[in-house]
Formats: C-alpha cells, sequence, structure tokens
C-alpha cells in the first residue's frame, strides 16, 4: 500500500494510520515536544543562562539550537503534509510557506552576524509569514461559516475589533518606543505589532464566525496562531520597556505554536467535540466589547486614541449583534405561535386555535355583533381507505383533501383540521352573505373517489347565536349532530353489512336485538364522554351493537334457561364470542369490529375470557361494551334475574371496577348516566 493510500485511511487523530508513517510522525511531534520541554525547565531554572545548553564544538549555543530545530521540524512536517496529503493542499501549501519564511527569518538573523542591516533579509523573511498564514488561514475557513447568516459575521467582528483594540491599548509603550528618524526602520519596526494584531484579531474573528463548525484541525490551528501572536505582542513590549531576556519561558510559546500547527497539519478535519452554547453568543461578545471600552479608556498614552476608536468600533458591532439577536427571537416567537396553531400535517389550523377562535367568537356573539355558522366534518371510507392502502398514503389523502377544504373556503371563512379524519370550518355572516353554500363547498371539497374506494364526508352544524352561544356547546352540538348525520347513512358497507345482522338478530331472538341497541346507545355516549371521536368512537358503537351476534348460535333453551347453566352449557355459551368474531370477519368491513367483540367479555383482572387479556391489554372498545352491557342487563328483565334500579346498578359497576372493569371508564359512565338521570 502507498503511503498517499495509508494516509487516505480513517483512525484516530493523524492522517497517517499505519506503519512506520505513523511512527515517524510520532518521533518527531516527540521530539519537539521533548526538546520545548527542556527548553521551558532550562527557562524556568535559569532565564537567559545557555551555559545550561552547552556542548563542545558548537557555534550556536545548544539553546538556540534547540528552538531552530523545533521550528524547522514543525515547517518539515507541514511540508510533508502538503506532498502526501491532496485535501487542502494549495491552503497548507501557503501555511507551509508561512512557516518557512518564518524559519528563514529565524536561521538568518541566528546567522547574519552581529553587522546585519536592519531592515534585513531576516525581517522579510519573518514579515513574510504573515500575509501567507492569513491567505491560508482565509482558504481553510472557507464555507466553515454559515454565509447567509449575520450572527456569525457579527461575532467574528466582534471579536475581531475587541482584540485589536485590547492589544493596541497594552501595546502602546511598545509602539511609542518604535517610532524612530529613520523612515525605514520605523516600518518595519510598526509592521511587526500592526502585523501581530491583524493576525490575532483575524483568529478570533474566524473563531467568532465559524462558531461551533469550526473542525478540531482548525482549532488547532487557531490556537497555534493566537499563541503565537500573544507571543510576538509580549516580545514587543518587553523589549519596548528593555525587559526581554533572550532564553526565557516566551521563547517557549513561540516553540508550542509551531508544534501545534504541525499536529493541525496532520489532524484529521473532523468536526470538534466542544459545542458551542447558547449563553457563549451573548456573553462572550459583551465581555469582549466591555474589556476593549475599559482597557482602551484606562490607557493615556499615543496609541490609546486608536484603541478608543476600534472599542468605539466593537461597541458598534455588539449592538448591531443585539438588534440581531432580538429579530431572532421575534421570528422565533412568531414561529413558535405559527406551528403552536397549525396543523403539521395538512397545514390548516389546528384545534388549538379553534379553540381560541371559537372563545373570541363568542364574546362577539354575545354582544350581539356576529353571527356564524360552525360546521364539523369527518370523513366516512377514511379507516377502511388507511387499512388497505396503508398510512403513507392514508396522510397523502388527509393532505389532498385539507388543501382542497382550504381552497373551497377561500377568504369567507376559516377551515382547521381537530385530528384524525375530522375537519371543522367557521363561516361569519360578515364575511359573506349566506353562509350555507360555503358549508356545502366544504363537504364537497372532502370527497374523493378512486378505484376501490370511496371517501366522503358527514358533516353537522351549529348556528350562533341561534343554538346556543357557549363555545364549549356549539362544538359540542355540531359533533353531535355530524354523528348523528353519519348515522342516518346507510350506504356504507361497514353500516350495510351491521345492519344486516342486526335484522337477523332481531328475527331470531327480539330481546338480544334490543338489549343490543340498548347498549349501543350506551357506549354511544360513554365513548364521547372519554374523548372518543371519528370512525373510533363509530367501531366502539359498532361492537357494542353488534357484541351479541354470537348468540345466534346458541340454542334458545340455553339462553332462555331460568336457572343456573352447567357446566358443559357455560362452556358452550363462552364460545359465542368467538363464534361472533368467525360471523363478523366473514365481511371485511368489520373486521375490526370482529376484533373488538372478540374480547367484549375479558376482565380487567385477567380472570374474562377467550384469552385472559387484563387492563389496557383489552381494546378499549370492548371495554366500553363490558360496561355497558353489564348495566343494562341489571337494570333490564331477564328470565333469570329481576330488574333492578340505576343507583344498584351504579353499585354494582363500582364494585367491580378494578376487577371486572375499567375503573376509569367505570367513573365516567356513572357520571353520564347520573346526568341523564338527573337532567
Amino acid at each position: 500500500m502507498t503511503e498517499a493510500r495509508k494516509l487516505s485511511r480513517k483512525g484516530g487523530w493523524l492522517l497517517a494510520d499505519g506503519g512506520r508513517s505513523r511512527r515517524a510522525l510520532i518521533c518527531v511531534f516527540g521530539v519537539c515536544v521533548a526538546l520545548s520541554a527542556l527548553y521551558a525547565l532550562a527557562a524556568a531554572v535559569a532565564p537567559g543562562d545557555e551555559r545550561l545548553f552547552e556542548a563542545g564544538g558548537l557555534d550556536v549555543p545548544p539553546a538556540d539550537a534547540a528552538y531552530q530545530l523545533v521550528l524547522l521540524a514543525a515547517a518539515g512536517l507541514c511540508l510533508a503534509r502538503v506532498v502526501a496529503w491532496e485535501k487542502d493542499r494549495l491552503a497548507w501549501g501557503l501555511l507551509t510557506l508561512g512557516m518557512f519564511g518564518w524559519v528563514g527569518g529565524e536561521l538568518v538573523y541566528q546567522f547574519g552576524g552581529p553587522q546585519l542591516a536592519y531592515p534585513s533579509a531576516a525581517d522579510a523573511l519573518y514579515l513574510s509569514d504573515y500575509p501567507l498564514t492569513i491567505a491560508g488561514l482565509l482558504l481553510l475557513l472557507k464555507g466553515q461559516a454559515e454565509a447567509g447568516d449575520p450572527r456569525r459575521w457579527l461575532d467574528g467582528l466582534i471579536a475581531g475589533l475587541a482584540v485589536a483594540s485590547l492589544a493596541v491599548a497594552l501595546l502602546a509603550p511598545a509602539l511609542e518606543g518604535l517610532i524612530v528618524t529613520d523612515t525605514a526602520k520605523t516600518l518595519t519596526n510598526l509592521s511587526y505589532p500592526v502585523l501581530d494584531v491583524l493576525l490575532v484579531s483575524f483568529v478570533f474573528a474566524a473563531i467568532g464566525a465559524a462558531g461551533r463548525s469550526l473542525d478540531r484541525s482548525l482549532v488547532l490551528l487557531l490556537a497555534a496562531f493566537a499563541l503565537s501572536a500573544v507571543a510576538d505582542a509580549t516580545y514587543l513590549y518587553l523589549d519596548a520597556t528593555s525587559s526581554y531576556v533572550n532564553g526565557s519561558l516566551l521563547d517557549v510559546l513561540w516553540m508550542v505554536s509551531a508544534t501545534l500547527v504541525a499536529f493541525a497539519a496532520w489532524t484529521r478535519p473532523e468536526p470538534a467535540s466542544a459545542r458551542r452554547l447558547p449563553i457563549v453568543a451573548l456573553v462572550v461578545p459583551v465581555l469582549l466589547a466591555l474589556g476593549a471600552v475599559v482597557t482602551a479608556l484606562a490607557m493615556d498614552d499615543p496609541g490609546s486614541s486608536i484603541a478608543i476608536y476600534l472599542a468605539m468600533g466593537t461597541m458598534a458591532a455588539l449592538v448591531g449583534r443585539l438588534i440581531v439577536a432580538l429579530l431572532d427571537n421575534e421570528r422565533l416567537l412568531q414561529l413558535t405561535h405559527s406551528e403552536a396553531h397549525t396543523d403539521a400535517l395538512t397545514g390548516l389550523a389546528n384545534r388549538r386555535r379553534l379553540n381560541e377562535d371559537l372563545s373570541a367568537l363568542a364574546l362577539e356573539v354575545g354582544y350581539g355583533n356576529a353571527e356564524a355558522l360552525l360546521a364539523v366534518y369527518d370523513l366516512d371510507g377514511f379507516k377502511s381507505y388507511n387499512d388497505s392502502f396503508g398510512h403513507a398514503a392514508g396522510d397523502d389523502l388527509l393532505r389532498r383533501v385539507g388543501a382542497n377544504l382550504s381552497a373551497a373556503i377561500g377568504n369567507r371563512g376559516q377551515a382547521y383540521r381537530l385530528g384524525g379524519d375530522e375537519f371543522c370550518v367557521i363561516v361569519r355572516r360578515a364575511e359573506t352573505g349566506r353562509m350555507e353554500p360555503v358549508i356545502a363547498a366544504g363537504s364537497a371539497a372532502l370527497v374523493e373517489r378512486g378505484r376501490g374506494f370511496a371517501i366522503t364526508s358527514s358533516v353537522g352544524v351549529c348556528h350562533l347565536p341561534g343554538d346556543t352561544t357557549d363555545p364549549s356547546d356549539a362544538l359540542r352540538l355540531a359533533d353531535s349532530r355530524m354523528y348523528a348525520s353519519k348515522g342516518n347513512r346507510g350506504g356504507a358497507p361497514v353500516q350495510q353489512a351491521g345492519d344486516l345482522l342486526m335484522q337477523v338478530l332481531r328475527e331470531r331472538q327480539p330481546d338480544l336485538g334490543w338489549h343490543s341497541s340498548s347498549v349501543s346507545e350506551l357506549a354511544r355516549d360513554l365513548a364521547r364522554a372519554s374523548g372518543l371521536s371519528g370512525e373510533q368512537l363509530e367501531l366502539a358503537v359498532r361492537c357494542a351493537e353488534l357484541h351479541d351476534v354470537g348468540k345466534m348460535a346458541i340454542p334458545d333453551e340455553i339462553l332462555e334457561k331460568p336457572g343456573p347453566l352447567s357446566e358443559q352449557e357455560w362452556a358452550l355459551m363462552r364460545k359465542h364470542t368467538l363464534i361472533g368474531e368467525r360471523i363478523l370477519t366473514v365481511s371485511p368491513s368489520l373486521t375490526e369490529v370482529a376484533r373488538l367483540v372478540r374480547s367484549t367479555h375479558e376482565r380487567w383482572d385477567g380472570g374474562g375470557y377467550p384469552d385472559g387479556l387484563a387492563g389496557e391489554e383489552i381494546p378499549f372498545g370492548s371495554r366500553i361494551t363490558v360496561i355497558c352491557d353489564a348495566f343494562e342487563s341489571i337494570t333490564a328483565e331477564r328470565p333469570y334475574d329481576a330488574a333492578r334500579s340505576v343507583e344498584e346498578a351504579i353499585a354494582e359497576l363500582r364494585r367491580g371496577a378494578g376487577t371486572q372493569f375499567d375503573p376509569a371508564l367505570v367513573e365516567t359512565f356513572c357520571s353520564v348516566v347520573a346526568k341523564q338521570h338527573s337532567a
């Protein structure tokens, strides 16, 4: 395998993953770290004492040799990266040229002799590092910041201006000392601090602009150049105040910076693990700006005026950033409000929006300032469509009919989706002449037919204030009228099959037919009180109506036996739910009802039949039927038992709550019955 192919393999931090190339990299980095650590130890023990490094026969003090060796090794590693790795080759080529400019300046300065001209070739090499480094960084940062996001650019501008202001203020003594009568020498002297301020400002601006999108190689690279710029600025200040000592800990910063650049060159450009916290985006720019202003105002020397102007620019950028943040928050609030009041699937207004609009409308109606119609629609045939074609197709259908409803209503009213396959429309008299045609247009919009399916809708209408002025009553009244309309429609397959079986049951056992009708009426009330709507409510009602259809296969002498049943008779009686399931599954439209009928004699504690289901394992519609069937059986005359009062039936249900019946449903049912008998 070639070295180039080895470099392309993933794994670890280093681009080189295998064999000698990886070991060589680790060795070179180890030498750089060891020399830097040794230099730091010597500088800490005796700053400027190069005798700690003396070795016979060397023209260059070993301390300087160690320093040069680290810089040269770092530049060589960058060059090796450019040769071996194609990605970002131009950017790293510029950075490598900058590194060699730095190393070249150091070598010329070291070996140029004491009579080196000023400005010299060393200065040219040193200064060439800055534009090459910034150009390389620009290429690497291209695409890192979000181009269309003004927040990131403002963060970068704030960081750059604030750091520039701080740097100029702190370097004011050095700037004053660098001005001499020789123009060339003055320009050369000033170039270093100006370019250092530019570099460190650019680095911090890049960090602010890129934010969380920086990868770990760039994080290392920016940290390296920030460290180098800080070291340069410190050197200029110490040199201007005659405090700099060669061979001090300050030199270690440059060695570490060069090593970090080399390590960044061979680090995989993958996202850094750190993530930008939202509070940092606000606190850091504010602290930088305040620090810049305070520092600039505290300085009383020639450089402070420039620092003050930079600080003022920082504050202006900060104000702009705060304005952008306020606009972002306003947009976020509007988006949150819109999402909270919009149905995610269809884009129509949702139930929350309907409740708010109804409350506002009720106030207007109460003052006699409005007249409106509230229409609730429920799709007929949607459950079968969903089962036949899948939920994805069902969602697509809901989107289509929702769009059709919105287009049909237009600006003459407001359309809503309440959930499931239920829709709603509010039409105001003030917005249109006659309101009824709008309701009819809504019904027409909720129709879709195709091969093997037909979707229509049932509608219930409530007039405000003619029927009521209370928003809850209006919705309840429209809902009940819609289900009444749905129940009166006999064209649906489930309706036809159910009616056929009920008629057969009435002919076979008139008492069972009457009992089933009574149970289904109770089930409808309980299902509504429990929050069911649409086809789920209709399934629960149909289950209650057909729960005894299997008893058609039970002999009359068992059904009408006045005394206790024998064990064999009970065994046969317990099969009626399974028989009912088999009868109902013959009709595909009753398959879901058959599943519920099978479980209508299960018990909450698991002691029922035929499957021994317990608790919420029992289908909800089946639990409703169990309670309504028991109540009707207790309050009706039977060959084997006398009718009992409603109060006795409620007491009996409550005694069975938690064992035979769902306890929560029992309480709901008792509340429904109590209201009906107190009216």
